[in-house]
């Protein structure tokens, strides 16, 4: 349990609007007290023009693991900190940018670096054995990257173009011996989405391109000689998330219909989620199946995400 005490201030100094913040947190897993601030700020330069900036620290005290099993189909596993392996994440973050706009067009642009302690990686497959017990590896890294958001809104006309590049890296020392990237590194996303509203109807369409996220590849398998005779398998992976999956795309639509009658508001909306039926990948792991007494073969299995799902909401409201 977390409990905590937040105070803020807001105000002026000069020409800057300045919003501080902090919130000291007590959590029961360890019996620690984290203090966390929030400062950012921002200057009109003109009539159309503003530069901002933000500097901020937070704790996580829950994190999510992927264990990987040769032998065993594991989902995703959510751990809590304060016990004596798992420690409490720490993330400090600056970020700076400018929001422009004029008429009915709106550019926003922010660059962002957030320094972590405490990240956390499991890491089964570097055990070489078929059925690998659990590794937990703890370290230090970094997330930076830069958020552009281009928008245009005419006459009921909404369209908005996003994108993203990142890049995350963690370090683990001597065992892994290299920069690591976070399961959920995407290094560039698009998002494009478009709205139209009339009267009673409306439309929506949202586009997403974004390129693999990593996984650690299966390189192979060598033989064991046992002393007593026979051999065991044992696989052999390249480096901790070196790899990348095919890229992601998906494309959702949306149209609506709403009307008022007496006191009584209708609304009919018809969704498609996903509407190529794209087949994304959400992970990539690996089962060792016995093709004989001592031999194993080791399958790779990709994980995909959900298709496509059609879907109809009718809402009354009175």
């Amino acid at each position: 349990m977390v409990s905590s005490l937040y105070l803020l201030s807001e105000g002026m100094w000069k020409s800057l609007e300045i919003s501080a913040g902090l919130r000291i947190g007590h959590f029961s897993g360890d019996g620690n007290w984290y203090p966390e601030w929030r400062w950012s700020c921002s200057r009109a330069m003109g009539e159309h023009f503003r530069l901002k900036s933000g500097l901020f620290r937070t704790h996580q005290f829950i994190h999510r693991l992927r264990p990987q099993s040769l032998a065993l189909n594991h989902s995703d596993l959510w751990v809590w900190s304060g016990s004596t392996t798992v420690p409490v994440m720490r993330s400090d973050q600056f970020s700076a940018g400018f929001n422009y706009t004029r008429k009915a067009w709106t550019l926003d642009v922010e660059g962002y670096f957030k320094g972590n302690r405490g990240v956390m990686e499991y890491l089964p497959p570097f055990l070489n054995a078929i059925i690998p017990g659990d590794s937990l590896l703890f370290g230090s890294g970094y997330a930076s990257g830069v958020d552009v958001l281009l928008g245009y809104n005419r006459r009921g006309h909404h369209v908005w173009l996003a994108y993203s590049l990142m890049k995350t890296a963690n370090d683990f020392g001597n065992a892994v011996g290299n920069a690591v990237p976070e399961w959920f590194d995407q290094r560039h996303e698009v998002k494009v989405t478009y709205q139209w509203e009339k009267t009673n109807w409306e439309f929506a369409s949202a586009l997403f391109i974004g390129t693999g996220r990593p996984f650690t590849p299966l390189l192979g398998s060598f033989e064991i000689p046992l002393e007593q005779g026979g051999s065991v398998t044992s696989p052999v992976f390249g480096p901790l998330h070196s790899l990348r999956m095919r890229p992601y795309y998906r494309l959702d639509l949306a149209a609506g219909w709403k009307a008022d009658y007496k006191g009584v508001h209708y609304a009919v909306r018809a969704t498609v989620f996903n509407t190529w039926n794209q087949t994304n990948e959400r992970d990539i792991r690996y089962t060792g199946v016995y093709s004989s007494a001592s031999n194993v073969i080791f399958l790779e299995n990709r994980i995909n995400m959900t298709g496509i799902i059609p879907g109809i909401q009718l809402l009354v409201k009175w």
